[in-house]
């Protein structure tokens, strides 16, 4: 750091102070190959953000380039499709340009300079850059959807994550594919990175639940010229009720199809948040029937609790004539249930495709011999086939307590 005193000797003049910095390295400045008079030269990341740390900054210029000049320009916006967004980082009020057209061929020698920013507080800042001639920047970073919506509990955190938007750049030229987000207005609720992700930066306690909280992010990349794309966001704010810690409440839970033997049941996913596993609690009254631990990526579940069938009557959920193609082995029939587009098809889950198996069959696909059905030495199994009206076929009768397997008479 150096100090500089320069005082006027001439009546009724001032004496100005000012500390001096000379900020280490060189920064990058980019202008494509060709580029016409009045086109913005790009700063380099580190430079955009050393800009960023400084406002109400006037600047020299000392370079032996004449084809570039610093302004200092207020009200610095963008245009998209015949709308303008005004630049919220402060560095877009200040910029290199070009005062004529770059010549097609590129200089031998190097293009340097350095910038003096004289500053409020009296502070002085040197910036010393190098131009690189580019090849024009063609390919703008590219949201994956046009409008993203997130609900975000009232109770979240500052500091947490809201959400992630998707960007990605097709330019196979490094610095033309950088790229950072803004928001098109100041925003004090959020904070976006480049990378995507949406930070709380204060409670949304006092925001109005689920009025929906809509804003504006631009991505814009480091190429020249610098390229940009827009995308609407929208918050909104969503209370939370909890239970044993979780704060995650599926929606829509119903019955899909219910009969003597099985049951399925389905459901949405929660508003918000991303469940790792959900729970599965069948109960009458105070007792347990079942519970089944789930993969947070599922939204339908198989269980059997032949007792539950006598409730669901009473809700006209059953269906006993439900049936179906599929595959199964010669101990049973396809399981089925109301699909995509209420179709009835084959309930398959992580363990494949299921059957109901007949008596004495057992396995997801009715593939393996139960142990009333096993051929031992001496021994034998009786069962009756009998005709069920309800299902409109023959099945195997059920094995009564005082059934058991008997020792083969030679």
């Amino acid at each position: 750091m150096e100090s500089s005193l320069n005082v006027s000797i001439a009546e009724n003049a001032y004496a100005y102070a000012y500390c001096i910095y000379r900020l280490q390295g060189v920064y990058e400045l980019r202008i494509y190959d060709g580029a016409s008079r009045g086109t913005r030269l790009t700063m380099g990341v580190e430079l955009q953000r050393r800009f960023e740390t400084m406002k109400n900054c006037f600047g020299q210029l000392e370079t032996d380039i004449e084809w570039i000049e610093y302004q200092y320009i207020f009200g610095t916006s963008l245009k998209h499709n015949n709308r303008k967004y005004a630049h919220i980082s402060r560095s877009a009020r200040n910029g290199f340009y070009t005062v004529a057209d770059l010549p097609a061929v590129k200089p031998l020698k190097d293009l340097t300079g350095t910038l003096h920013l004289l500053c409020t507080g009296n502070r002085m800042h040197s910036l010393d850059f190098r131009i690189h001639i580019t090849h024009r920047n063609h390919h703008p970073p590219t949201f994956t959807k046009s409008e993203y919506r997130f609900y975000v509990p009232m109770t979240l955190s500052v500091g947490a994550k809201v959400g992630n938007m998707e960007v990605h750049d097709n330019d196979p030229v490094i610095y033309n594919s950088e790229r950072s987000l803004s928001f098109t207005q100041e925003q004090p609720l959020l904070a976006v990175h480049s990378d995507g992700s949406l930070i709380l930066k204060e409670e949304l306690s006092t925001r109005a639940p689920f009025k929906p909280i809509r804003m504006e992010v631009f991505a814009i990349d480091y190429g020249s010229p610098q390229l940009f794309s827009l995308a609407n966001l929208t918050i909104v704010p969503v209370t939370v009720s909890r239970k044993n810690g979780l704060v995650a409440e599926v929606q829509g839970l119903r019955v899909n199809v219910a009969t003597e033997d099985y049951q399925i049941f389905e459901w949405e996913a929660p508003y918000y948040g991303q469940p790792l596993k959900y729970r599965l609690t069948i109960a009458r009254g105070e007792a347990m029937q079942y519970e089944e631990e789930l993969d947070g990526r599922t939204n339908v579940a198989l269980t059997k609790v032949s007792r539950l069938l006598t409730a669901l009557l009473l809700l006209d959920k059953t269906d006993l004539g439900l049936t179906c193609d599929g595959e199964c082995g010669s101990g049973g029939i396809p399981l089925c249930y109301y699909g995509a587009f209420n179709r009835v098809e084959q309930f398959a889950d992580f363990r494949g495709a299921h059957c109901q198996c007949f008596h004495g069959f057992v396995g997801v696909g009715c593939e393996k011999t139960g142990p009333y059905n096993m051929e031992n030495d001496k021994q034998k199994v009786e069962r009756k086939c009998i005709w069920n009206k309800q299902l409109g076929r023959a099945v195997w009768g059920r094995q009564k307590e005082t059934e058991k397997c008997k020792p083969q008479v030679r």
